[in-house]
């Protein structure tokens, strides 16, 4: 299984399956390529890479935590 930064970011180490089965095959879920890609792009911008305003980043960065937030929820009721 490759690493999934998803399961680091929840810090849940006994979860890596769970969030790799759901972020596969949950439907809704499967939109976490665009939590990757954003994940990347904020990472890109951090390193000067990219540049944004800073409004736009604060904003990248609220929906990155709110996927997240989806995520962890869906993993603790499964």
């Amino acid at each position: 299984m490759k690493k999934n930064k998803l399961v680091h970011a929840f810090a849940l180490p006994k979860y890596p399956i769970k969030v790799q089965e759901i972020t596969i095959s949950h439907p809704h879920f499967r939109k976490f390529d665009e939590y990757h890609a954003l994940d990347q792009k904020i990472l890109r911008i951090r390193t000067g890479i990219e540049r944004t305003t800073d409004v736009t980043i604060d904003k990248m960065k609220e929906h990155l935590l709110r996927l997240k937030a989806e995520l962890y929820c869906l993993v603790k009721a499964k």
